[in-house]
């Protein structure tokens, strides 16, 4: 189902942590943004989300996390007026702390209902990249409870602090959430959490989809996005069918996507923990960039 979010309107969602009241900000070297209102878990048929807002008036972003499968990564975006400024796609330093890891992000610009939005692709709590065939060890609940703020240098060293309290309690609702969704979408839970093999990609992935497939009225438009999708895979590695996660603006990516991907990705099947192939699920998202120069 593709689905896009309107953060004025938090309909269907659970509050959790407490209440942080944002107060005025000392002239430091950093501008630093408090928690203004609770932080809310929103469960979607795709996705499980995190999201609070930091800071106040023009200052004021939303900070999203979301994870659409079990694991310790999540989708990082944020939004507000403030990054107005930063146009098409650069890098953004990200940095969480105390003790987690600073990284040059790749960032790209996207507007949702007319609001900027940067999207920072896959990290966790401590920082860490997620890549093709590299995933750090297991990060554990106190480390993610003692994160409790990330740093974020824009273009032009436009720098600001977005500051929470222990991300405890609402780590551990999205772990809850993620177990209902793997099993809303037909699969067991404890099943999948036991492989033995997860689903392997056959090829590049990088090659279901291409600059040659920028849909025309889009290179026209300057239009660009990223859509997560999720493809759903039989005990022989077949795709049987594809869902669209999450997209940004404008829709004309989404459609073509799943297109694309039920023609040419290719998968071994996974193996359950007595060596069993059993059917799955894959997740990824293709970024739509427009070329540069």
């Amino acid at each position: 189902m593709s689905q896009t979010y309107d953060f004025a309107k938090w309909a269907s969602t659970v509050f959790v942590g407490a209440l942080f009241i944002s107060s005025p900000v000392r002239a430091t070297e950093i501008e630093i943004l408090k928690q203004s209102d609770k932080w809310v878990a929103n469960f979607d048929n795709e996705a499980c989300e995190l999201i609070a807002p930091f800071g106040e008036g023009d200052a004021k972003v939303l900070l999203r996390m979301s994870r659409f499968a079990p694991g310790d990564a999540f989708e990082f975006n944020v939004y507000g007026k403030r990054l107005g400024s930063f146009q098409g796609r650069g890098t953004v330093r990200v940095e969480f702390g105390p003790g987690g890891n600073a990284r040059e992000a790749p960032a790209l610009r996207a507007d949702v209902k007319g609001q900027p939005v940067l999207i920072l692709g896959r990290s966790d709590l401590l920082g860490r990249l997620y890549e093709r065939d590299i995933t750090p060890p297991t990060i554990t609940p106190e480390q993610e409870a003692a994160i409790t703020w990330v740093d974020l240098t824009l273009p032009r060293k436009s720098k600001f602090r977005v500051s929470f309290s222990s991300m405890a309690k609402p780590m551990r609702v999205m772990r809850t959430c993620l177990q209902s969704l793997v099993r809303s979408w037909g699969f067991d839970p404890d099943v999948q959490s036991k492989l033995s093999r997860k689903v392997e990609v056959m090829g590049n992935p990088g090659t279901w989809a291409t600059t040659n497939d920028y849909p025309k009225e889009m290179l026209r438009s300057g239009g660009q996005g990223i859509v997560r999708f999720r493809l759903d895979v039989n005990e022989n590695g077949a795709t049987t069918g594809c869902r669209i996660q999450q997209r940004t603006n404008p829709d004309g990516f989404a459609t073509l996507t799943c297109q694309l991907m039920m023609k040419r990705a290719k998968f071994r099947p996974a193996l359950d923990s007595d060596g069993k192939a059993v059917k799955t699920f894959y997740v990824n998202a293709v970024r739509w960039a427009l070329p540069q120069g």
